[in-house]
């Protein structure tokens, strides 16, 4: 076998593939097929604006019966989606919508990588250990739901198990869980603590898709409660996956009768412990050892005076910007006080684009502005947000103070920075963020609703 481009005109849909039977025998046929029953329109999308994937080769066999062209053995949705990208009109019903993206695509290939085999025996190990399964670890694993959520929760992804993920992290932490919980409560937590009623009773006040821990309650109140409903959780009889709204309800309420749920509500919320890595996650959840009891984490690990990073590690968001995105990982990976000058200048770009992005969002077209007028373009659209939170209302209020002359984050003092006219303290830089994180949640999340 060989590694080669070729052309995507040169590669013929696969009459034998098992996605379908074998009287589709026509490529006619077979698309419409696909496009009908394997998603071939997500698919396409996909590659219109991400490429297609450089972690996946096709794999192709000669046409003995038409000397130069080829037939995918493996990738059949994939020729299929860039067949129609390159030529919409190979399926006149839907020729518009390849069209289309053909029209927006910049990273639609024209050529692709491909193994070339000798025959179809050649390579049907390699197409069985793609589609068969995990066959005793030969094929491909699938992750679990907790692999999922370590994975999303490192990209900064929303997910549904995020909470609850972190919760069993802290839970073993502190010596509540086992070591190796082998998955088995994951589903469990996740159903509690996404039910408002619940998080409020024990004191959580941060939202299931989210990693952070946060807390309005003492933190000792907090590891009474989250240790006796881990333990439970484990015990699986007073609480199971199978509990519904009524009976959550009922185990909240029984918290509270028993004198376990915390009773004194703080004004601040407290970080209990930033984002845990995806290596610590890993450790925690799947070690076997019998390592030592790891230090608790601090109660406010995300205060300034403690952190080295502009941007704590519980800050997550959904960026799907690439810019953005990259501005946002420097922030969260060099070290503000040893790079002052550096963080200030990222940020400086961070928050303007934000800005940008935002307005564009919202608004639906580019409009040139200075920065200080785009500030109070945005912020009077997000007062219209009937449903904002205290804390966003407030970082809101911190958002607009940026527009004041002589404010660390104004655009002429960020301006004077960039050009050497100014050094801000790490410490500044870590609390003008502090003052106006919830909004630029806000409006990341925003940015990246559909």
């Amino acid at each position: 076998m060989l590694n080669k481009q070729i052309s995507i005109s040169k590669i013929q849909l696969d009459i034998l593939n098992p996605r379908h039977d074998a009287s589709l025998d026509t490529q006619e046929k077979i698309i419409k097929h696909l496009i009908d029953k394997e998603n071939i329109k997500n698919l396409a999308k996909d590659i219109a604006v991400n490429g297609l994937s450089p972690i996946d080769t096709l794999a192709v066999i000669e046409d003995e019966s038409n000397t130069g062209k080829y037939i995918v053995v493996e990738g059949n949705r994939r020729i299929c989606a860039l067949t129609l990208l390159n030529r919409p009109q190979k399926h006149k019903p839907t020729k518009d919508f390849f069209a289309k993206l053909q029209e927006n695509g910049t990273l639609i290939p024209q050529k692709v990588r491909c193994t070339v085999f000798e025959n179809r025996e050649a390579a049907d190990i390699w197409i069985e250990r793609r589609h068969s399964g995990e066959q005793e670890g030969k094929g491909t694993t699938q992750w679990d739901a907790e692999q999922k959520s370590r994975f999303n929760i490192r990209r900064g992804k929303a997910d549904k198990n995020a909470l609850a993920t972190s919760l069993l992290v802290y839970g073993q932490q502190q010596g509540y869980l086992p070591e190796n919980l082998e998955n088995k409560i994951l589903t469990t937590v996740t159903r509690y603590v996404s039910n408002p009623y619940f998080r409020n009773t024990i004191g959580l006040r941060s939202k299931s898709s989210s990693p952070e821990i946060l807390i309005d309650v003492e933190v000792t109140e907090f590891d009474r409660v989250i240790k006796i409903f881990l333990q439970d959780a484990l015990e699986n009889q007073k609480v199971t996956s199978r509990h519904d709204v009524k009976k959550i309800g009922s185990y909240a309420r029984s918290l509270i009768e028993n004198e376990e749920a915390p009773k004194k509500r703080l004004k601040n919320t407290i970080a209990l412990m930033e984002q845990a890595t995806n290596d610590e996650m890993t450790q925690s959840t799947s070690s076997s050892s019998k390592s030592q009891k790891p230090n608790r984490a601090p109660r406010d690990s995300a205060h300034p005076n403690k952190r080295t990073k502009l941007i704590p590690q519980s800050f997550t968001a959904q960026i799907p910007n690439a810019t953005l995105r990259r501005a946002y990982g420097e922030l969260k990976s060099i070290s503000v006080d040893e790079q002052t000058l550096g963080s200030t200048l990222v940020f400086r770009v961070f928050l303007e684009l934000l800005y940008e992005r935002y307005h564009f969002k919202m608004q639906g077209n580019h409009t040139e502005m200075d920065t200080n007028r785009r500030i109070g373009k945005i912020s009077a659209i997000i007062e219209q947000d009937e449903k904002l939170t205290k804390l966003e209302k407030n970082a809101l209020a911190a958002l607009k103070r940026i527009q004041s002359q002589g404010h660390l984050l104004s655009p002429k003092t960020l301006g004077a920075n960039a050009h050497g006219g100014y050094y801000p303290t790490a410490n500044d830089l870590k609390i003008e963020w502090d003052n106006i994180a919830e909004i630029i949640r806000y409006m990341l999340n925003k940015i990246a609703e559909e």
